[in-house]
């Protein structure tokens, strides 16, 4: 992953709210289970589970005008 890539993501997660931000760093960049989130977060697993699906969808949402773009000048 480029820098500019690596910028473009960072400022994405940003844009969460900040228990969405915790958890897809918790669990991306520091690779921890569901399990140890939901006990550093103290929620059930349930819940860092949606939080999770959540994030996803929003950061999919952020980012896909990006990554269209990226595949349009290949």
């Amino acid at each position: 992953m480029n820098q500019q890539t690596s910028e473009l993501i960072k400022d994405a997660i940003k844009a969460l709210n900040p228990q969405q931000q915790t958890i897809i760093t918790l669990y991306y960049y520091d690779c921890l289970s569901l399990k140890e989130i939901a006990e550093i977060v103290g929620i059930g697993v349930s819940a860092v589970k949606i939080n999770l699906f959540r994030a996803r969808k929003r950061l999919y949402l952020l980012l896909i005008d990006h990554v269209e773009f990226e595949n349009r000048k290949r």
